[in-house]
């Protein structure tokens, strides 16, 4: 049945037709599926260019530590608290939110 012979036949009927469980769920499906799928994009070019911007750190640091032993050790090791900090902070955080 064409979207016109559904429009004239629920013109020509007395009450509105009934919903269709199907086809509600199906729309709220593809919603979701939709949502996701950008949302799973988005995740996916954050990593990415946080992984571009740590490999150029880490070449930058490379360079620094063979040009100065001391300094560098010492950057990395700041780098990794860093890290350390920030990522603990995050998971914390999370945990936070979820309870």
């Amino acid at each position: 049945m064409s979207n016109d012979d559904r429009l004239m036949r629920a013109f020509e009927a007395d009450r509105a037709p009934s919903r269709d469980p199907r086809f509600t769920l199906a729309v709220l499906e593809r919603a979701e599926a939709e949502r996701w799928r950008a949302a799973r994009h988005a995740a996916l070019l954050r990593g990415a260019g946080i992984s571009a911007m740590a490999a150029s750190a880490a070449l930058g640091l490379g360079f620094w530590v063979n040009a100065a032993p001391e300094a560098g050790m010492l950057a990395l090791l700041t780098a990794a608290g860093l890290v350390v900090v920030f990522g603990g902070a995050r998971r914390f955080r999370g945990r936070l939110q979820r309870t």
